[in-house]
């Protein structure tokens, strides 16, 4: 009896040293350098009201491909298993995520998903792509990307009420309303490339919401005021000039989101503020003002150096055809 049990004991270190030392792959499946994926990508950034795209391609190095798995949070809610016969595609419920199965398309290279139904933010998170091999390697391969789902505005912000013109003392009044967004965009005012001051633009109250029907997505707008007199004083602390071109820019962005994944969204123009007392000095203005007058009086001078040369032109004719006489 001893005999046995120490027999059963030897057998079992033998197992232990064998597994630690070459583990049996039927158990597990480890990540290889000869199954790759040579390429995943989805959307940074999706648009609530589209689909969504989910695409991965691979490299099985003359392995046999097993099964493709995608996986959301670490909730696998798709996977391709090829066959001889016939592929199985199998999906699984995963909160958020819904498999266009009609649009969606898998390979031995490639598995190319379209999710419909994209809801915020149920539809947000890690997505994984992974591949394994067939026995008896077991090898695998995956990487994961993160997803978010938002409601980009479809159009740039608009400015309004902003004159072209103005004299020195006058109130400027403008407005700069966003498009349509979830989350609710966020406006900023820029003058040559400086930022307002909070005190001179202020935030407008509008209706919190709008349904899109068709999406059935909840979407607001922001909209800004500026208000300000174009005196001396103020403008030693507001950027803007006098007798020269001023620029005032509205930017748009989502500031939840990464201004590197999505740019922000702008619209800018241009006013001059006229100090009757002060020359203009903008070498611009002046440079077109200028080549205006030099084109006229171009076209002038043109004109008179035609005439003496047709009136110098038909005296010699008539003097040398009263000699012949």
């Amino acid at each position: 009896m001893l005999f046995q049990h120490s027999l059963c004991l030897f057998f079992l270190y033998i197992f232990i040293i064998l597994w630690l030392f070459n583990p049996i792959p039927v158990f597990f499946t480890h990540e290889s350098d000869c199954v790759r994926l040579t390429n995943m990508t989805v959307p940074p950034v999706q648009d609530v009201r589209s689909e969504m795209p989910l695409h991965c391609q691979f490299d099985m190095d003359n392995e046999q491909l097993y099964a493709v798995k995608w996986y959301k949070d670490d909730n696998e809610f798709f996977r391709y298993t090829p066959s001889s016969t016939s592929d199985i595609i199998t999906t699984y419920d995963v909160e958020g995520v819904t498999v266009d199965l009609y649009r969606s398309k898998c390979d031995h290279v490639s598995c190319n998903l379209w999710l419909k139904n994209v809801k915020k933010p149920q539809t947000s998170g890690a997505y994984r792509c992974e591949v394994s091999t067939e026995a008896p390697s077991f090898f695998s391969a995956s990487k994961t990307h993160y997803v978010t789902v938002a409601a980009l505005p479809k159009e740039a912000p608009v400015i309004e009420n902003l004159k072209t013109t103005y004299s020195l003392g006058d109130a400027l009044h403008a407005t700069c309303t966003s498009g349509l967004g979830d989350p609710k965009p966020v406006l900023k005012f820029y003058m040559n490339k400086q930022p307002v001051a909070s005190t001179i633009a202020k935030d407008l109250n509008l209706d919190p919401t709008h349904m899109e029907t068709w999406s059935k997505t909840q979407l607001s707008r922001s909209k800004i005021q500026i208000r300000m007199i174009l005196d001396r004083k103020r403008g030693t602390s507001t950027p803007w000039n006098i007798n020269s071109p001023t620029e005032i820019l509205c930017t748009s962005n989502i500031e939840s989101l990464n201004s590197l994944l999505v740019p922000h969204a702008s619209t800018n123009q241009t006013f001059v503020v006229y100090d009757p007392n002060q020359p203009i000095r903008n070498h611009e203005l002046g440079y077109f003002h200028h080549r205006s007058n030099g084109n006229l009086m171009g076209s002038r001078e043109s004109w008179l150096i035609a005439f003496c040369l047709i009136a110098t032109f038909n005296y010699y004719h008539s003097y040398n055809t009263i000699s012949l006489q």
